[in-house]
C-alpha cells in the first residue's frame, strides 16, 4: 500500500500502480558500464496490458499462465485473416 490514508478506498478509485514485468532494460553499452543508476528521472516505463503479464510464483500461477495462453492463442487464431 503507498498510500495508507487511501485504505477504504476501492482499488479502481486509486491511481494506477505499475510492477516491472521480466525487467526489461534499453540503453546503449556506455550507459550500461557507467556508474549511473537506472532508476532516474531519463527512465520511462513500457507499459504492457494486463492479459499479457503474469506473475509466475507457484505451480498455480503457471496452470493459470498456460489457460492464458491457450485463451489468447484461440483469440489469435479466430481473427487471422
Amino acid at each position: 500500500m503507498f498510500e495508507p490514508d487511501s485504505f477504504g478506498i476501492r482499488t479502481q478509485d486509486l491511481t494506477p500502480a505499475y510492477f516491472d514485468a521480466g525487467q526489461f532494460y534499453w540503453g546503449t553499452a556506455q550507459g550500461f558500464l557507467s556508474e549511473k543508476c537506472m532508476f532516474s528521472d531519463a527512465a520511462i516505463p513500457y507499459i504492457l496490458p494486463k492479459y499479457e503479464v503474469h506473475d509466475i510464483d507457484n505451480n498455480d500461477d503457471w496452470i493459470l499462465a498456460e489457460a492464458m495462453y491457450v485463451a489468447l492463442e484461440k483469440i489469435a487464431l479466430e481473427n487471422t485473416p
